[in-house]
């Protein structure tokens, strides 16, 4: 069906012919344990991509003026940091 969209033709010949660059992340976290003599609790933290890394998830092709094609990466999350509390009976 012909809208007047631009339609993105894939070639099959360069199927897999592009990688995204490395997935790079550092992940870091301490625990602390308490035990008392009915329950015991225990704090976390945990820091997932402590290097801030915006790592390519995904490429969206998209087509430009004059009918240029390039990618427009999707990228994950920067720093999470994760706080937990935790009760053992």
């Amino acid at each position: 069906m012909d809208n007047g969209k631009p339609y993105l033709y894939y070639l099959p010949e360069e199927t897999y012919t592009m990688q995204t660059p490395r997935y790079i992340r550092f992940d870091a976290g301490f625990k602390f344990r308490k035990n008392n003599r009915r329950y015991s609790w225990i704090l976390s933290l945990d820091v997932q991509n402590v290097t801030n890394r915006e790592n390519v998830l995904d490429n969206e092709w998209v087509i430009g003026m004059n009918n240029t094609i390039f990618p427009n990466p999707e990228t994950d999350l920067g720093i999470i940091p994760i706080l937990n509390l935790k009760f053992e009976f």
